[in-house]
């Protein structure tokens, strides 16, 4: 299970279980390369043609038919005035909200091979590293860019020191709007990486997080699950969303 953090646009406190978001993780912009031939070599990629942000095509059917309100975007770092549009699209033309994602896997160099290398952020002992100096002005610049679109919530990963989990540390985290959401991801195959066709993680893995959230009176939301394409994570999946919409620490859910 996979632990980073998010601060919402619009954050309630229900006194019963209510899901706020349901909605889709968009892929692409984070694997934006240059490709020749099928083999990714590196950046920046040419925008429409080794990559897009979103389908506005796909967006209006989902929208319109499966009643989506949130969709997670996600873009490198340095495509952020292309993915603006995208942002604009979905929250200000079809009225619903993003969550932003600065998808660089904590890394940066090489991106093709993310997230098994480049250099590690903060990391002192690599001169080619970015600073958590950078790291904070990145963010800080991402929340001046939307910081009048109240329908986009900002993304940040976290990360203990590589022995200890996020969790002893979440809590610590003071927001004096209590506008936070700890965000989760939870694959239900094997090695919980996704990639598997199975379906072998019962929903009852969410008790100790619920627990936890409950403890420190947060909330939280799951932004990627899934499985195979088959019956039995089908059913699996149901049990997941059900149990997200009878708990009240959790908000919502992408998958």
């Amino acid at each position: 299970m996979k632990f980073s953090l998010i601060t919402l646009a619009t954050l309630a406190a229900p006194a019963f279980a209510k899901v706020y978001y349901a909605g889709v993780a968009e892929s692409g912009g984070e694997f934006g390369v240059w490709n020749d031939n099928g083999v990714g070599r590196g950046l920046p990629g040419r925008f429409g043609s080794d990559y897009a942000f979103v389908n506005k095509t796909a967006i209006d059917v989902m929208v319109k038919d499966d009643k989506i309100n949130l969709f997670r975007l996600r873009s490198f770092w340095s495509y952020f005035d292309l993915f603006y549009d995208a942002v604009q699209y979905v929250t200000a033309r079809k009225r619903r909200y993003v969550l932003l994602d600065p998808h660089n896997y904590m890394r940066y160099n090489y991106h093709f091979a993310q997230p098994y290398s480049g250099s590690i952020i903060g990391d002192v002992n690599d001169p080619n590293a970015a600073t958590t100096q950078d790291f904070k002005m990145f963010f800080t610049e991402l929340a001046k860019r939307f910081r009048h679109n109240t329908r986009s919530s900002g993304h940040a990963f976290t990360t203990g020191n590589g022995n200890e989990p996020s969790s002893d540390y979440l809590h610590l985290m003071k927001d004096p709007l209590n506008n936070t959401a700890i965000e989760i991801h939870e694959y239900l195959d094997d090695n919980y990486s996704g990639s598997g066709a199975n379906c072998t993680q019962p929903v009852s893995r969410l008790d100790g997080v619920t627990n936890w959230l409950k403890q420190h009176g947060l909330k939280a939301i799951i932004t990627e699950f899934g499985g195979g394409v088959n019956p039995e994570c089908a059913q699996a999946l149901k049990e997941y969303i059900d149990y997200l919409e009878e708990k009240e620490v959790w908000i919502g859910w992408t998958a």
